[in-house]
């Protein structure tokens, strides 16, 4: 616990990857999201790191996530979840090789349906019509 606060004294908001870092792998689960929560993209050094760190972030949720009931475990779990989520999407288009922007984006969605987030299309009525929604609620 000692080695992440040191990391985030150390390097301000640029410190905040590394500090992450540490607090994971002390496996404290309230400064990782406490650090998840003050973490911008734009802290992350390269897009590359961002994607090691979001794979770190995702695999310390999936530590975190049985039993559902454990002190607010589940909770942790979907907040960690989201985190790497989010850090994905801003570092996915940025990454340098193809292979790791596929990478990130089979990662991306298996993020996303883990957190029961998957983006669908929305619905739309048989006959083709946009505006169905709007006729359907007028009637």
């Amino acid at each position: 616990m000692r080695v992440a606060g040191a990391a985030a004294r150390r390097g301000g908001r640029a410190g905040c990857p590394q500090a992450l870092a540490a607090a994971i792998r002390a496996g404290q689960t309230p400064l990782v999201l406490g650090f998840c929560r003050a973490l911008s993209p734009a802290a992350v050094p390269t897009p590359e790191a961002g994607l090691e760190l979001a794979q770190e972030i995702a695999r310390f949720a999936t530590r975190l996530r049985l039993p559902h009931g454990r002190n607010g475990a589940w909770k942790s779990h979907l907040e960690l979840l989201e985190a790497a989520a989010v850090l994905l999407e801003h570092v996915a288009p940025e990454l340098a090789s193809e292979a790791l922007q596929a990478q990130a984006r089979r990662d991306l969605a298996r993020l996303r349906r883990m957190c029961g987030t998957v983006r669908r299309p929305a619905a739309r009525d048989p006959s083709g019509s946009p505006d169905h929604e709007e006729r359907a609620s007028v009637s």
